[in-house]
Parts: structure tokens; sequence; C-alpha cells
């Protein structure tokens, strides 16, 4: 396993991304900044943890973790339930469905597939770069579906007229879409952005 993890950040290396270690704040040219890793990872070709939207503690997974409705803002950003600004700070917050947006239309997105990885290069305007692992998503403690095909990024927004379904944006290699909406419950892929 760590020979892999040390291909993988090699083959992330002559890619052109410059800092894979977690976590640190890339520069694409955009409103905010990204992270480079996915929380729960250890480096940027890591895929991290697969989490509820607005669970903190990364240990819920089934159905009956929906949260107190009237309490849960519409946006969770820099909030309680954010576990992003929870493990990485204040400067740092789960995406918007606007930044995610920006991101697939102001970066040049290349798929990438090899027997190491498989998920999304972005370059921006700067020449740097971030990667977006394909991990799934999760139904229960250990019920992880679609790994290595599809990745589910939450944003920090829940839908506004359904409280148990949250924003999120949808990744395959034939398709790239901020217009997500499922239930929270569904453990998906996070990362940061530093405002």
């Amino acid at each position: 396993a760590e020979q892999k993890h040390i291909d993988i950040n090699n083959f992330l290396l002559s890619l052109g991304i410059k800092e894979i270690r977690a976590t640190h704040a890339v520069d694409l040219g955009l409103s905010v900044k990204w992270a480079n890793c996915n929380i729960g990872s250890s480096c940027a070709g890591d895929k991290g943890g697969l989490y509820g939207w607005g669970d903190v503690t990364g240990s819920i997974f089934t159905e009956e973790y929906y949260l107190k409705d009237k309490d849960v803002p519409i946006d969770i950003a820099n909030t309680e339930y954010d576990i992003v600004s929870k493990i990485l700070g204040p400067e740092w917050s789960l995406p918007t469905i606007e930044e995610w947006k920006e991101l697939i239309k102001e970066c040049k997105w290349e798929w990438i597939s090899n027997p190491l990885i498989k998920g999304y290069l972005i370059s921006g305007f700067t020449g740097e770069k971030i990667f977006l692992p394909m991990a799934g998503r999760r139904y229960g403690k250990d019920d992880i579906r679609y790994a290595d095909d599809y990745g589910y990024y939450y944003s920090s927004e829940r839908s506004d007229t359904d409280t148990r379904k949250a924003r999120y944006c949808f990744l395959h290699k034939d398709q790239i879409d901020a217009t997500g909406l499922y239930d929270y419950y569904v453990g998906r892929s996070i990362r940061g952005v530093k405002k």
C-alpha cells in the first residue's frame, strides 16, 4: 500500500501538481483557493473519507441521520456543521455550488485513468493544478459503491425545498455536473476551499 501511494504521488508530480502532501491551498486563479486533497486523506492522490453532509464526526452512516431541520441553515459553510472548517480551520470551508460551477467553467478538466488512479486533473489560469479522485459513495458503514468510476463531492448547500437533500458535484469520465441533489446521509467526498 505504501509503494502504491509513492507511485501515485510520483505520477501526480509528473502531471504538474506541485503540492501532494495534505493540505495546501492551491491558487487556480478563481474566487477561492482549492485544497490540494480531500478531507480524510494524507496526500493529493488519496481518496480520503466519504462523509454525510453536515456530519463533522465522520461517523454517521444510516438513513436515521438527518439533522434537526429547523436548526440547519441552507448553507453550512463555516458553521458547526462544516467538517472542512472544523478540521482545517476557520479560513477554510465547504465550497458553494457557485464555487463548484466556477471551477468547472473556468478551469481545464482532463480525465486521468490508469491502474493507479482515476479522476480529473484540473488546471487553472495560474498554471497550478489539483486532482479530484473518483471515490464513489457510501451507504451504511462499509457499503462503498462506484469507487474509481464516479466522484461525488458535497457543496455547503442543501436544497431550499427538501431539507433532507444536499447539493453536490457529480463526476464521471463522460460528465461533470454541479447540479446533484440527493439525501445527505449518503457518504460523499469533501474538498475544501479557502476564502
